[in-house]
């Protein structure tokens, strides 16, 4: 008896056993890369949106406008004016001026008052003195001080209980 042909055209191919895990091992690691891929991604995303929430927020915000001076221009630089003289009278060397006032200062002389001229190189003092020998000594000891120039007694007037009530004007010599 003839044995049976048994005929196939289709071959049987059996694939090595080490194929399976490290095509496996390559499919977790691609998944392990895009999964990295994609949560950086994510966070660059995220930042940049953020990013243009806040220039968003800047080019709707509103710029700080100029104060337009309010009224007559003239009447702006008038007191534009006053506020410059205000400043030169904060700036003057307060300090100075009455270090030589205290080294003219008599026992019998009380100033009363300090009112620096508009210009600031005057200056106008207003006290009582005990007697006229003592308000001349006190004009003399200005007038040798080294910032005090042209000392003048504008006015004087003796009072009822006793002493001399004067001004005086003096040239103020600020030093450079």
């Amino acid at each position: 008896m003839m044995r049976r042909l048994d005929l196939s055209f289709v071959r049987e191919t059996r694939t090595p056993a080490w194929i399976g895990p490290v095509l496996l091992a390559a499919g977790l690691l691609a998944a392990t890369a895009a999964t990295a891929d994609y949560v950086s991604a994510s966070s660059e995303r995220e930042r940049l949106q953020s990013q243009r929430a806040e220039v968003r927020k800047l080019m709707r915000r509103e710029l700080p406008q100029l104060a337009r001076p309010m009224g007559d221009p003239t009447l702006v630089a008038k007191e534009l004016d006053y506020a410059r003289l205000v400043l030169n009278e904060l700036a003057r060397p307060w300090d100075a001026l009455f270090l030589e006032l205290e080294h003219a200062a008599t026992p019998h002389v009380a100033l009363l008052g300090v009112q620096p001229g508009a210009s600031g190189s005057t200056v106008r003092l207003r006290g009582e003195a005990r007697n006229y020998s003592d308000l001349l000594d006190y004009i003399v000891r200005l007038q040798n001080t080294e910032r005090f120039a042209d000392v003048l007694l504008n006015s004087h007037e003796e009072q009822r209980e006793g002493g001399i009530r004067f001004t005086l004007t003096a040239n103020w010599i600020q030093q450079q």
